[in-house]
């Protein structure tokens, strides 16, 4: 059997979290990445190394560690409005390194004390070799919530 061990990586935030005028808000973050003990992927000549070559290549699309260094941005800006009985929010990534994105837009009404609605989308994009490349037809969709609490 064969076991993939990510390798040790140094992950860092920088972040910023203000309110920018009542009632709106914004967090910026840039995300990097580190990977330790990083090695260059090689197709292999012989036919016979190319599964255990896709194994690893798909290993570190999962661990996020398909490049030495790697560095994102993040985005979320919320807005509450008519006295935060609504909000609208909108989160984005961008991997710089990868080339890939993550949209969420989402909009949440609180009908009573416990029960709020919420719709919204989350949005994946990336080159065809990448994760959200890979899962972006599949995960990208359009949500509706009807949520209680108690």
């Amino acid at each position: 059997m064969f076991i993939h061990i990510p390798n040790p990586d140094l992950q860092y935030v920088v972040g910023l979290d203000k309110e920018l005028v009542q009632n709106f808000n914004v967090i910026l973050q840039y995300l990097g990445r580190f990977v330790f003990d990083f090695e260059e992927l090689e197709k292999p000549i012989n036919p016979a190394g190319f599964p255990l070559y896709e194994i690893a290549l798909k290993n570190r699309l999962i661990n996020f560690q398909q490049h030495e260094v790697s560095h994102s941005l993040s985005c979320r800006a919320a807005w509450e409005l008519m006295n935060e009985l609504m909000s609208i929010e909108m989160f984005g990534l961008v991997n710089f390194t990868s080339n890939e994105t993550l949209l969420r837009p989402k909009m949440t009404y609180d009908i009573a004390d416990a029960l709020t609605f919420s719709a919204g989308a989350e949005l994946y994009s990336g080159p065809d070799d990448t994760l959200f490349g890979l899962v972006d037809s599949t995960l990208s969709s359009v949500f509706v919530e009807l949520k209680a609490s108690f």
